[in-house]
């Protein structure tokens, strides 16, 4: 076959598949673990739930389909319940944590790479430098902050930014728990990643700005950062009640809590009919049956030039 013509024929099939974006992953939040072992095992059935996920029916409120294997696992905060206990505590927790969650899919329970944040829960320095450490190898990462904590990534096309806590500057001492300048970075690496492109972004913190951890002045910061990009999804843990709501116009999707609200798969597709782009969500009980929240929601999608 002449040289020219497998040429335009693979960049044909390169821009097909780029055009048909199908991706997956799961997120849950406040997994609380605990030092003993004995004690999580509820929370070690839930892991063993998800890793089942891939290849069950969507409940038909969302148009049916079968999950996909997912890209990785999202946890958004309180990974540990005691971050400021003595040592005695805190590291038999993360053990726990880490011998569940692992990181990259093959090094724990969980048969997926994991994205986690610290939430409050885990405050206290530890759990802070664990997820630190974790960044230096983290697969898919196109920006860590300069102080290591806070750090984006992308899965096909999709732009994924973990700041944490909540994205925010610094607190005076006494005045809350410091964010630990996370709004700086998210500012300078969605204008450095994703510019005007358009490219979807999911945001993923331990607050929410609807709940009262936040000044309005923080909130207000937040929003003047990200009110300009094409933000598909905030997810987010803490908050008592798991929830999909909208914040300034945005899709938000609260975890909280592991033990009573599982885990929600999050899926970005495309309608081959329709030439539309969903977010999709729904929500895997710790029984392993499907929950009521659920959302399927036409999305912004650049278009392939």
């Amino acid at each position: 076959m002449n040289k020219a013509i497998v040429f335009t024929v693979s960049v044909l099939f390169l821009l097909l598949r780029a055009q048909a974006i199908d991706l997956t992953f799961f997120t849950c939040s406040d997994t609380h673990y605990l030092q003993w072992a004995s004690s999580n095992l509820n929370r070690t059935a839930i892991v063993d739930m998800m890793n089942a996920l891939p290849g069950k029916k969507y409940p038909d409120a969302i148009g049916g389909g079968v999950v996909a294997t997912p890209h990785g696992v999202i946890v958004p905060g309180d990974l540990i319940d005691g971050g400021q206990s003595p040592d005695s505590i805190v590291k038999p927790q993360w053990a726990n944590w880490k011998a569940d969650f692992g990181m990259n899919g093959a090094d724990g329970r969980l048969k997926f790479p994991v994205y986690e944040g610290y939430g409050n829960h885990d405050l206290g320095g530890r759990v802070e430098k664990y997820i630190k450490e974790r960044n230096l190898t983290r697969s898919n990462l196109v920006a860590i902050s300069e102080n290591g904590f806070h750090y984006a990534w992308e899965w096909d096309g999709i732009h994924f930014v973990e700041c944490n806590l909540f994205p925010g500057h610094t607190r005076e001492k006494g005045k809350g728990q410091p964010p630990l300048e996370s709004l700086g970075f998210l500012r300078d690496e969605l204008k450095k990643n994703v510019g005007e492109s358009r490219k979807p972004v999911v945001m993923v913190h331990h607050y929410m700005p609807t709940d009262g951890w936040w000044s309005d002045e923080e909130k207000k910061a937040y929003f003047d950062v990200i009110k300009d990009y094409n933000i598909i999804l905030i997810t987010h843990g803490h908050q008592s009640r798991a929830s999909i709501t909208e914040w300034n116009g945005f899709t938000v999707l609260n975890n909280h809590y592991f033990l009573a609200t599982g885990a929600f798969v999050v899926r970005i597709s495309k309608d081959e009919k329709t030439e539309e782009h969903h977010l999709t969500i729904a929500q895997s009980l710790p029984s392993g049956e499907w929950g009521k929240l659920t959302l399927k929601k036409k999305i912004e999608f650049p278009k392939t030039k």
